[in-house]
């Protein structure tokens, strides 16, 4: 849960806030809760945001889903954020997969997510056969649709393996084009080299 986790959050937080680019690995994310791809997703916003509304069968059970007006520490603004995904990738990993795309700019590298987006519970139908319901729809607010049945597809397509290695390679590509008297451009080049030649 959130509350719970929000401390750890914001130590990691806290931690990556000087970086130059972030990569959030999601492909052997199984899920979670949608309150904490909310408070993830505060520190990748300025503001207070509408995200998504959870709709129900029963309307006056809608609820909207927001980003947190404030956090602990620092957000992460104005820098490039991956986010690698892969077959296992599902449920809140792809909701904050989703979240990260329409909302913050994320590119996503890897391979098409599972396609969990609805809630919902399993019912008992016999003493052998169970069916899971769908009990709700999440409805993104940039797109007005979500993941479920299709799954997430990527901005670039690799093997979930590989995944890592292209978005740290696009990543220093792209630090490298857009700050290229930048001190460290000396050093981003020198790892993009030796990515390159790993890779050979």
């Amino acid at each position: 849960p959130a509350p719970e986790a929000a401390a750890t959050l914001a130590a990691v937080m806290t931690l990556v806030a000087n970086t130059d680019a972030l990569i959030i690995d999601l492909r052997n994310n199984g899920g979670g809760r949608a309150d904490m791809v909310a408070q993830i997703m505060s520190y990748f916003l300025p503001e207070q945001t509408h995200l998504a509304t959870m709709r129900r069968r029963n309307p006056n059970e809608n609820a909207q889903i927001w980003s947190a007006a404030a956090v602990r520490g620092p957000r992460y603004l104005n820098k490039p954020v991956y986010v690698l995904t892969g077959m296992r990738t599902f449920s809140a990993a792809e909701g904050l997969t989703y979240d990260l795309r329409h909302h913050a700019g994320a590119k996503v590298i890897g391979e098409r997510t599972r396609g969990g987006a609805n809630p919902g519970s399993f019912q008992q139908l016999d003493e052998h056969f169970a069916a899971f319901v769908p009990t709700g729809e999440i409805v993104n607010q940039k797109t007005g649709k979500n993941w479920e049945g299709t799954g997430i597809e990527p901005d670039v397509a690799s093997t979930a393996a590989l995944a890592l290695k292209i978005a740290h390679q696009d990543a220093l590509t792209m630090l490298i084009e857009q700050k290229p008297d930048d001190p460290r451009a000396v050093m981003w080049r020198q790892a993009l080299d030796e990515l390159k030649a790993s890779s050979n």
